[in-house]
């Protein structure tokens, strides 16, 4: 009998992002970038607790990534899994100890494997979880959807997937030139209507929910990005759930 992987976003975009995954007798963080308190705090409103996690599985070094990360070593013996080129980026500002992430980690009975995205970190990757014929996905951060990122997450029954921002919402928005033309490059982050095509893909292969997530709090909205992706699915004639990952503040 299928067992459901559950993917719990618990915070989401610039001010911070933490993603709760459980699945398989395994229970991991994806990121963790607010306070070690703020993480307890909304794990505890599941009814669980940060001694039940079984790993921290990092996407890349950026602030909004791992700015709980130092707390919650000193804190706990929680593993700390994150790419080489991560960890070496980390330091001496996060002197964590952690174990590179390899293609495939097995947690009690679920299976993370990693894939890589482009974004202008050391080493950015997304994740995929598989446990008792069930699989799940997280991809963010990431300028545009990589082959390995479209290969990785073919089949999942449910999807994070970044929808960072509005396109024109970004071009008339407040940011300054050097910073617009870096989110939107191919090492920023995704547009709506990138994510909205990626989720209209995986729904053709399959995928029943999607969670939207690292919304820009400037260059796009919730029901911005909520009717894009719904659109784009309802145009292909796909019927699948769509909701928004709360996002973070300072």
């Amino acid at each position: 009998m299928m067992e459901e992987i559950k993917i719990t976003p618990l915070f989401s975009g610039s001010g911070g992002n933490c993603t709760y995954i459980e699945g398989g007798g395994a229970r991991i963080l994806i990121d963790a970038g607010v306070s070690a308190r703020r993480i307890r705090r909304a794990l505890a409103l599941l009814g669980r607790d940060f001694s039940e996690i079984d790993g921290v599985f990092l996407t890349h070094e950026h602030k909004d990534h791992i700015g709980g990360l130092s707390v919650l070593c000193k804190s706990s013996g929680v593993p700390i899994h994150a790419t080489a080129q991560s960890l070496q980026a980390m330091r001496p500002a996060f002197d964590v100890q952690a174990h590179p992430v390899q293609y495939a980690v097995q947690v009690k009975d679920l299976l993370v494997e990693s894939f890589p995205l482009s974004h202008d970190s050391a080493c950015c990757v997304g994740y995929t979880f598989r446990a008792q014929g069930d699989k799940a996905g997280v991809l963010t951060d990431t300028g545009f959807v990589t082959d390995e990122a479209v290969a990785a997450m073919v089949g999942c029954r449910s999807a994070l997937v970044e929808s960072n921002h509005d396109p024109e919402r970004l071009r008339n928005g407040p940011y300054p030139a050097y910073l617009k033309a870096r989110i939107a490059s191919a090492r920023g982050h995704l547009s709506n209507q990138a994510c909205a095509e990626f989720c209209a893909f995986l729904a053709g292969k399959g995928t029943k929910r999607f969670i939207l997530a690292h919304l820009s709090k400037e260059n796009n909205t919730p029901d911005a990005a909520y009717r894009t992706a719904e659109q784009a699915l309802i145009a292909r004639g796909y019927d699948a759930a769509v909701e928004c990952a709360p996002v973070a503040v300072l």
